[in-house]
């Protein structure tokens, strides 16, 4: 297991694992010297550490709550306007860098997956970039939120809330997040309840397995799939980091590939609303060796708590139950058990609605998601395209429940889906149905191994049926670099958008590889992209982080 060859507590996951997973493959210090005599030495673990490691300064003299505000939400003291302001100048030096890459005609050959940060040469993009376009509701705007239980700031363990402070010194209490501002009041309620109920259980909190305990906390959905295809892109490239190796993770990483089920991060529920206030909360529970009619009698306690008991204050539309004795698992060999309620709430974009599963991926802001969502439609069909299709073909990469795909469909001729959870191909599936398109399909299975055959089929049909157009809306790892190279290599393909939250990571790789001169020996042999405009949406207020859709074409 991960966490054994670590040697790292599970609380303390994503603040040392995580961190040195996703620093070795995010700078270029990260790649593996020890087989390379002409690179210069690798560092030592202490220089590594203070020249890749942010330090921000010591808070600790400030009460809890600004401690954890200034952890979750960094510009939550700052005006909105101020907000804006610092991410556009922000995406402007990510793109300025960019735009120097191509101009002094830097390819990925041989590269590691990205660059750390340099201050840009160029002052001027050789592109647009546009105003960012904000978000219609700042505060409380999270659809989905998922807390953490362990030590309070009063010493009890089961507290529900955030953590504060770092596991290298060891001083990570978790503090109640009542006063975050991105954070909405039913969710702050929802989580207030739930540890009323772990502190009224006679049942401990499963904080490491190892020491026993019930009420646990999950592995994330929202991560793995980040950091396995992190994690498998740099096995591709053919180099493990040697950071990896002082992780103490090298053995997993003889693996041809890394299963997400090796890597957790812990969570004791997760909430999930929409726009009309519909909620749904999924608790997470090992039985270690309760017997099955035990685990009924607290499961019917959990639901009386939130159905006639102080939880009832919540109005839950649904409640989930995930049980689970493993600390590798996917939700499908452990299932959600639904045990009150509705088994999905729904949400509207753009006049279309979509349902909302348990593990579903949906943008955490609704209000943003219309704005991202919009532009996209506008820029990513030709501007002959207008309701009733003569669009084309749109090939949607990564399209997780639809949204993309079918808020596009009605300026479309037709639109392709791949995404490689199972459980969002059927929701897109049924979305689709759910708005009477028919226009949608959506495949299941790996971009990098459903794409290329996909291709080949629409080379034959794409000549004589109008253009087509490719959004990729990739996870921060970025796309495989088997998926760069069949859109690159495919001459039908004239614009591409790119949803990144994270342009300055992974995506900066994909962006030279679209960007860069033809390359055989890495078989870039198709035309090249240019990046066009740019747009940033600020899908995350107080934050530092946006979406960026930037568009290419050739």
């Amino acid at each position: 297991m991960l966490l054994m060859l670590a040697g790292l507590r599970p609380a303390l996951l994503k603040h040392k694992l995580v961190n040195v997973l996703v620093e070795a493959c995010l700078c270029s210090g990260a790649k593996d010297t020890t087989t390379n005599p002409g690179k210069p030495p690798k560092l030592s673990k202490k220089k590594w550490r203070k020249k890749f490691r942010n330090k921000p300064a010591s808070n600790e003299h400030l009460p809890w709550e600004e401690r954890l505000a200034d952890a979750v939400t960094p510009l939550w003291r700052l005006s909105y306007y101020d907000q804006l302001q610092l991410k556009q100048k922000h995406q402007e030096r990510i793109l300025l860098q960019l735009s120097d890459q191509l101009l002094c005609g830097e390819s990925t050959q041989h590269k590691a997956l990205t660059q750390c940060p340099s201050p840009p040469r160029s002052t001027k993009l050789s592109f647009p970039l546009l105003p960012i376009l904000p978000s219609p509701v700042r505060d409380g705007y999270r659809n989905k939120s998922t807390f953490s239980v362990n030590r309070g700031v009063d010493g009890n363990p089961k507290t529900v809330g955030f953590y504060v402070g770092t596991g290298k010194v060891g001083n990570i209490v978790c503090v109640n997040g009542d006063h975050l501002l991105n954070m909405p009041e039913r969710h702050k309620l929802v989580a207030r309840c739930y540890q009323d109920f772990l502190r009224l259980s006679a049942l401990e909190p499963c904080l490491l397995f190892h020491d026993g305990g019930h009420w646990r906390e999950t592995i994330s959905g929202d991560l793995l799939p980040y950091l396995t295809s992190l994690i498998n892109s740099s096995l591709t490239a053919g180099y493990v980091p040697s950071v990896f190796k002082r992780a103490r993770v090298a053995p997993l990483l003889k693996k041809p590939t890394l299963d997400p089920s090796y890597v957790n991060n812990y969570r004791p529920v997760t909430v999930r609303t929409n726009a009309a206030g519909h909620t749904m909360a999924i608790i997470y529970f090992h039985p270690q060796r309760l017997t099955p009619e035990d685990i009924e009698v607290h499961k019917s306690s959990l639901v009386e708590y939130f159905t006639q008991g102080p939880g009832a204050i919540c109005q839950l539309d649904s409640l989930y139950f995930q049980e689970s004795s493993m600390t590798r698992c996917s939700h499908e060999e452990s299932p959600y058990q639904l045990l009150h309620g509705q088994p999905q709430i729904h949400e509207e974009i753009l006049g279309f609605k979509f349902r909302i599963s348990a593990d579903a991926f949906f943008q955490v802001n609704q209000g943003a998601a219309d704005s991202l969502y919009r532009t996209v439609r506008e820029m990513g069909l030709p501007n002959g395209a207008r309701e009733g299709g003569g669009g084309g073909t749109l090939l949607d990469v990564c399209c997780g429940t639809g949204a993309i795909g079918i808020t596009m469909s009605p300026r479309a001729d037709r639109v392709i889906g791949i995404e490689l959870i199972q459980q969002a191909v059927e929701d897109a599936r049924h979305n689709a149905a759910l708005n009477q398109i028919q226009n949608c399909e959506f495949l299941p299975g790996k971009a990098e191994v459903v794409l290329p055959g996909l291709m080949e089929v629409l080379g034959s049909t794409t000549d004589s049926g109008g253009p087509l157009t490719a959004v990729v809306n990739p996870a921060r790892a970025g796309l495989h670099y088997r998926v760069i190279r069949t859109l690159r290599n495919h001459s039908s393909i004239r614009r591409l958008l790119y949803i990144s939250c994270k342009p300055e990571g992974e995506a900066m790789r994909n962006f030279r590889e679209l960007c860069c001169s033809p390359d055989p020996h890495r078989k870039l042999t198709g035309e090249a992209f240019r990046p066009t405009v740019a747009v940033p949406v600020d899908m995350f207020p107080h934050t530092p982080h946006c979406e960026l859709l930037l568009v290419f074409e050739r």
